[in-house]
């Protein structure tokens, strides 16, 4: 009897180990992390972290798309032949000829436009979707590959539709979900050339790289454009204008670093426009082109919350939240105030709270030069295409013009917004 009780004992404990380590990867995840948004304790998670914390996490990525990159691995030999590689990449990309992307931005975005020029309604997100993902494929995958428009479209739309879906706790074995994957892996498959017959090995797909960079620009350089393009005093509306009319026709990682004051720009107004019609009351308004992408990655996060999970404990840091906070940044914390960088760049302590590329031990290569000169270039380019009589229309619209709060941030949000280019009378 004895024995027989022992017996049932150890096979109620194994069973309960089993049940309890299958759900480490569904169960514990379903849970709500805690979330963080003390910026000291935030830091401390991110000193903590390693390749396992990040991994599990971003386990639905696995499933959901059929990768394997430096955010999903948990072998840190995997870890760095990634890393390695993406470096290669960012070192190779530093060195290309903005002119000649910029010129490419410019030609797609007139493509995109069509007829529109001559009343029709242009969809902003997909808009900005089709340019972005153009560029990080030219950029990180050579200036020579032309996709078909109809691929772009489909792998901008399943990228988002998949990534919505996977949040679910039941996504895995979801048909719908599936089938997204399927078509987004043909695209990609018709984009690179592959056999459509086989299967993308999840080391080699394509989707590791497009998910870093597509994912993490295209929504800020979308609100990036709207507070300087629609949201802005009209005064500062014509100093950033200017400043990125100079990216413009200077495509260098110098000229995104060049602060430029009011009274320069008003000088440079008044010689080619003639005397404006707004002027700024704050003459010595000094911003950059880096300035302006600062300030919309610090207001628009592209990662709203880091998820680590730490001895059997999910963590979500809101750094959406510490990047809005007042007791941080000041009373103007939920303001588009791109002139705060000329301080705030030697400010140490308040600058531990801006993470929009993460922090610690796996800050993202990109941060330094690359991405901010990649949103620069494409928000310089839609402004110079859209500056004028071109308005904002659509479901959002009195969101987007009323400046009393940031726009909304989420992954679906904006989606009815539309350009429209108004009527000029003669």
């Amino acid at each position: 009897m004895i024995v027989l009780i022992g017996t049932l004992l150890v096979f109620i404990i194994a069973a309960a180990f089993h049940a309890y380590n299958s759900g480490i990867a569904t169960g514990m995840q379903r849970r709500r992390p805690v979330l963080i948004r003390d910026l000291q304790t935030a830091l401390e998670i991110l000193k903590k972290s390693t390749l396992e914390s990040r991994a599990k996490p971003n386990t639905r990525l696995v499933t959901a798309f059929g990768i394997q990159n430096a955010f999903t691995t948990r072998a840190s030999n995997n870890h760095r032949s990634f890393m390695a590689e993406v470096k290669d990449l960012i070192r190779i990309v530093e060195s290309e000829d903005w002119r000649a992307i910029s010129d490419r931005a410019d030609r797609v975005i007139n493509g995109c436009m069509g007829e529109a020029r001559y009343g029709q309604k242009i969809q902003l997100a997909p808009l900005v979707q089709h340019v972005v993902l153009r560029m990080v494929l030219a950029l990180f995958f050579g200036i020579g590959l032309e996709p078909q428009n109809e691929d772009v479209g489909i792998i901008t739309e399943k990228i988002n539709t998949i990534w919505l879906l996977s949040k679910h706790p039941e996504a895995a074995s979801d048909p719908k979900l599936v089938e997204q994957k399927t078509l987004l892996h043909a695209a990609i498959k018709r984009v690179f050339s592959l056999e459509q017959e086989l299967s993308i090995s999840p080391s080699e797909n394509p989707l590791n790289i497009i998910l870093l960079a597509y994912e993490t620009l295209w929504r800020v350089v979308l609100r990036c454009f709207l507070e300087v393009c629609f949201r802005s005093p009209s005064g500062h509306r014509s100093h950033y204008g200017e400043i990125l009319r100079q990216l413009c026709r200077d495509p260098t990682i110098e000229r995104l670093e060049v602060r430029q004051n009011y009274s320069t720009t008003l000088i440079a107004l008044i010689t080619q426009f003639g005397q404006p019609d707004n002027i700024s009351d704050t003459p010595e308004l000094l911003v950059s082109v880096r300035d302006l992408v600062s300030e919309a990655l610090r207001l628009y996060p592209p990662t709203r919350r880091i998820h680590r999970e730490l001895s059997w404990q999910s963590y979500a840091i809101d750094v959406e939240f510490l990047h809005r906070a007042p007791t941080i940044w000041g009373d103007t914390a939920m303001e588009f105030r791109p002139e705060r960088w000329s301080v705030l760049e030697h400010d140490g302590d308040i600058l531990k709270a801006y993470m929009p590329f993460s922090a610690e031990r796996y800050f993202c290569p990109a941060a330094p030069h690359v991405a901010p000169m990649l949103i620069g270039v494409l928000v310089a380019v839609l402004f110079k295409q859209f500056d004028g009589n071109w308005k904002v229309d659509g479901e959002e619209f009195q969101a987007v013009m009323s400046s009393d709060e940031p726009l909304e941030g989420s992954r679906d949000g904006l989606e009815g917004l539309q350009l429209v280019r108004e009527h000029i009378s003669y």
